[in-house]
Formats: C-alpha cells, structure tokens, sequence
C-alpha cells in the first residue's frame, strides 16, 4: 500500500474533513466523507476540482495571495475563510494545507479542514476571520510546529500515520488556546 493509500484509508475513518490534491495541479483527486457530509459536494462533484469551487468567487484577495503565495513557497497554510457547501450556505472553515513531498516524483497537498459552524447566517455577517497574527502566531513559528509532524505525515506506518493527522487536527481546533499552546506565541 502506498502513502497516498494510505492516507485514503485513514481519511475513510476520520471524524474531519481531510482532501488530497495533486502537487503539480492542485486538482482534488481525493475527498472523505466526512468533506461529502459537512459540504453536500459528492466525491464526483469533488474530484478533479481545485478546492477553489468551495469559494464561490468570495474569497478576498488578501487571503487567496496569502494561500498562493505559501503554496508556491511550500509553506503550511494556516487560515480561516468563508466556504460555501452545495446548498449555498455559508460556513467558516479553519485549515491547514501541507505539501507531502514523500518522494522526488511524488509529490501532494494534504488539506485538514475543520468547518466552524455558526448558527445563522446574521452570524455569518459578523463573524471576523482569524489570522495568523489575531491568534498571535509567527508564520515561522506556525511552520516549525507544523513541520515538526511532517515526518510521520510521511511514513507507511498507519497507526503513526493516523496519529499525527490526529495531532494536526487538534492544533486546527486549539489554535485560539494560548495555555494549550504557548509555545508557539509570539
């Protein structure tokens, strides 16, 4: 089994959204059920898509030069934005984009997302997106926590595999936590 298989078979059990993306394209060529159930959009609607369809063309500018400018510099992706699921309705979704380079010439990005769900759509209207330096991180400080997890991102071990998908996901919900995470303050 392969990592990208590998990958695929914890995504089948995870209680998160969790995507795959080419590294070259950065098409969809893999999305879990928990990313059908919390958007609507089937694994057919998904796959062979940039994630960009979850936009809907609102995404602000600022947010879509950050996002671009760390993915052509191989940096994480830490950042919250305003989705849209199949419906039409809103939803904030907190994530982390990785690129796992397991090899010369394989190479892909593993997206963890955690929709934060609001009410209403009122609350929608007043929410105020979290950046990086509202949850008084450095991205360089962001980047060595996260970096220090790529290892067992990219080994064959399932169970280790499993565990530090688990852990980054924990970081997605607790990043606000500045006791759960103080050394990774400014």
């Amino acid at each position: 089994m392969g990592l990208i298989d590998q990958y695929q078979s914890v995504g089948e059990s995870c209680s998160f959204s969790l995507t795959l993306a080419d590294g070259d394209t950065r098409i969809l060529s893999y999305v879990n059920p928990h990313f059908v159930e919390k958007t609507g959009f089937t694994k057919n609607d998904a796959i062979g898509h940039s994630c960009k369809f979850l936009q809907a063309d609102k995404t602000p500018e600022a947010i879509q030069n950050y996002m671009r400018t760390r993915l052509e510099s191989g940096r994480p992706i830490f950042c919250e934005l305003i989705n849209y699921r199949k419906d039409g309705s809103p939803f904030v979704n907190r994530l982390i984009v990785l690129e796992i380079n397991p090899t010369p010439r394989v190479n892909f990005y593993l997206g963890l997302q955690n929709p934060m769900d609001y009410e209403t759509t009122e609350d929608m209207k007043t929410i105020k997106l979290k950046t990086l330096e509202d949850l008084e991180l450095t991205e360089d400080d962001l980047d060595h926590y996260i970096r220090n997890h790529l290892m067992f991102l990219q080994t064959q071990d399932p169970k280790a595999l499993e565990s530090a998908i688990e852990k980054l996901r924990h970081l997605i919900l607790n990043l606000d936590d500045k006791e759960r995470y103080p050394h990774i303050r400014k």
